[in-house]
């Protein structure tokens, strides 16, 4: 009969030894011979940390798209890994939607991006340790990062505080204001991403952003005067959602008291 003769089980060779058997070179150039040189063992095996993560938050509604720039993470498929974090006993998997490994990346060293699209989470979730990990021939790697869920922003803003809650019709008007059910912004404060308008003028951006969380952002407005006395309203947006999710308050104009003389 004809004798075949068959491609080495590097498997079976390798564990044999208590070692793991190198893939990627197995790939990248394939034999037929069997050879301890592509045995690796387990220590070799690279140790992955994540070095940026950008946009490092998203909504609660999932669907973000995160992408990863990873070192020495021994993996070269989409589905080498597993991106999952825990809240309150429950267990929420992202989906892996690529991994790019520069040229030369091996699975002793790397360097390589991947791209996580979020799950959707409980509105009440904040934030997250999501965690990379990647099994290899039975032997685990893990990295992590950090990841913010912000809340679904739907509706109008809403004012919490406002003051003051009354002026003289010639001052110059400097009001604070608190909104929730905006955007939270990330510092430094750009004013501009909070929008006014005063009583029918034009539109202008907020004078300071005092804070933002994932709460509430507090502005400054001013406005110079004179108002004509009554009630000077005041509309507050984001920039991200349009005037028409703007919120209002108010603050009461009251006329220039009259000179008195007294007497002595």
């Amino acid at each position: 009969g004809v004798e075949v003769e068959w491609p080495c089980d590097f498997e079976a060779l390798c564990s044999s030894k208590s070692l793991l058997v190198d893939v990627v070179s197995l790939l990248a150039a394939p034999q037929l011979e069997c050879s301890e040189s592509l045995c690796i063992p387990s220590s070799a095996l690279s140790s992955p940390t994540v070095l940026s993560t950008s946009p490092d938050e998203g909504l609660v509604t999932g669907g973000t798209t995160v992408m990863l720039r990873v070192k020495d993470l021994p993996a070269f498929s989409p589905d080498d890994v597993q991106a999952s974090f825990s809240v309150g006993g429950s267990k929420f998997l992202a989906r892996v939607a690529s991994l790019v490994q520069e040229p030369g990346s091996s699975l002793r060293a790397s360097s390589g991006v991947i791209t996580l699209i979020t799950p959707g989470v409980p509105s009440d979730v904040t934030d997250v340790t999501v965690f990379l990990s990647v099994s290899i021939q039975g032997v685990e790697r893990v990295a992590s990062f950090a990841f913010a869920y912000l809340p679904a922003i739907s509706g109008s803003a809403v004012i919490t505080a406002a003051s003051p809650a009354e002026i003289f019709e010639e001052e110059t008007l400097l009001a604070a204001a608190t909104l929730q059910n905006v955007p939270r912004l990330r510092h430094p404060f750009d004013p501009a991403h909070i929008r006014i308008r005063v009583s029918g003028r034009d539109e202008a951006s907020a004078s300071f952003i005092t804070s933002s969380d994932r709460v509430s952002t507090s502005v400054l407005v001013s406005a110079a005067g004179p108002f004509p006395p009554g009630a000077l309203n005041i509309d507050v947006w984001s920039s991200s959602s349009g005037e028409e999710a703007a919120a209002s308050f108010e603050v009461l104009v009251l006329p220039t008291p009259a000179a008195t003389i007294t007497s002595r």
